[in-house]
């Protein structure tokens, strides 16, 4: 019968400041107490047989601590929960954390296979991405995304012309780059946006872009519910700032339309003689109403009027006839000479066809 060439008694202690305990027959692990640092270390056998730190246990100070692979060697630290082997991996080699598997799958310091929860804050210092490689990146109905400040990229990630706010580059899609939804919105107009959708904005034209702003809503036809599709309202004080009362080429509103040519130039240009500034129109009939560059109007259709027609222009015309200028009336009221004078100036500016004889 082999027997142990040491024998320890009950309550035996070693009182030497530096004890080192070797086990195996071929020196395979060793227990060493460090007195002038009071720490206690687990050795191990390395790859080229020598005992290497593995465990290291630190009393004796204000900040006490345990590192493992003290010796910083390509050791590997594993936790078994109760039905996973690999809860907890740290992988020496990658220099990375892994919960939930035995390693990560590129550079990422921490892996994480499963479900992650934070509670508490997320805070990203410096130039980092949050990518979803596979996937979809939710967050639950009761949360918030809040973004303080900075620039806020999606599908980019530069924009010269933007110090704080939100750049969305749609590469090469043509479809909605965003859509506005409620579930209490149904329209039909399915073939355009989904049934849900009331607000969409797209490109005009797939290859020399163009915004379109459409919007959608489920009960047209009438009556005391049925509101606009599209409505602008624009709470501006302009009255009390600029020239919001003045009648004239620098007049200004509460809600300014402003059209320009993108002549290729860096800024956009006036729109040429005759050019269409804005236009209204049908999608089913084309064009009804218009404004051009010189301030002309046209519509296709009838004019009413509920307050005064306040004509400050030089010519007028109606029922198609050639604007003319302030017709006058000459001739004595004691005879025809009046009265022939009136029915030629009426005549002129289109008012009536003039079939008298003489």
């Amino acid at each position: 019968m082999n027997r142990p060439s040491v024998r320890y008694r009950a309550n035996a202690r070693f009182l030497g400041d530096d004890v080192r305990l070797r086990f195996g027959g071929s020196l395979d692990a060793a227990l060493v107490y460090d007195s002038a640092n009071d720490e206690l270390t687990l050795q191990t056998t390395g790859a080229s047989g020598e005992l290497v730190d593995r465990l290291a246990f630190q009393a004796g100070t204000d900040t006490p601590s345990v590192v493992f692979n003290d010796g910083g060697f390509d050791a590997d630290f594993r936790v078994e929960g109760d039905s996973d082997p690999d809860l907890l991996f740290v992988d020496a080699g990658a220099d990375a954390v892994v919960f939930g598997g035995s390693g990560p799958d590129g550079s990422e310091k921490v892996k994480v296979v499963g479900d992650l929860r934070l509670d508490g804050d997320l805070d990203l210092v410096g130039t980092h991405e949050i990518a979803t490689t596979e996937g979809s990146l939710t967050l639950s109905p009761a949360s918030d995304l809040i973004l303080n400040d900075g620039k806020n990229f999606i599908g980019d990630t530069s924009n010269e012309n933007m110090t704080v706010g939100l750049t969305i580059n749609q590469g090469e899609s043509d479809d909605a780059i965003l859509a506005l939804k409620a579930s209490g919105v149904a329209h039909g107009v399915t073939n355009i946006a989904e049934t849900d959708t009331w607000g969409l904005f797209t490109k005009v034209t797939a290859a020399n872009g163009g915004l379109h702003v459409r919007g959608f809503q489920n009960n047209w036809g009438g009556g005391a519910s049925s509101v606009a599709g599209l409505a602008l309202y624009g709470y501006g004080n302009p009255a009390g700032h600029g020239n919001g009362t003045a009648k004239s080429t620098s007049a200004n509103g509460a809600v300014l339309i402003m059209g320009a040519e993108n002549d290729g130039s860096a800024s956009g240009a006036g729109i040429g003689a005759n050019g269409n500034v804005l236009v209204v129109s049908d999608v089913g009939a084309g064009a009804r109403w218009l404004v051009d560059a010189e301030g002309d109007t046209w519509q296709a259709g009838d004019a009413t009027i509920a307050g005064d027609l306040d004509h400050n222009g030089s010519n007028v015309g109606f029922y198609g006839t050639a604007p003319a200028s302030k017709q006058a009336v000459a001739g004595s009221r004691g005879g025809n000479a009046a009265l022939a004078s009136l029915l030629s100036a009426l005549a002129t500016i289109g008012l009536i066809t003039d079939s008298s004889t003489a």
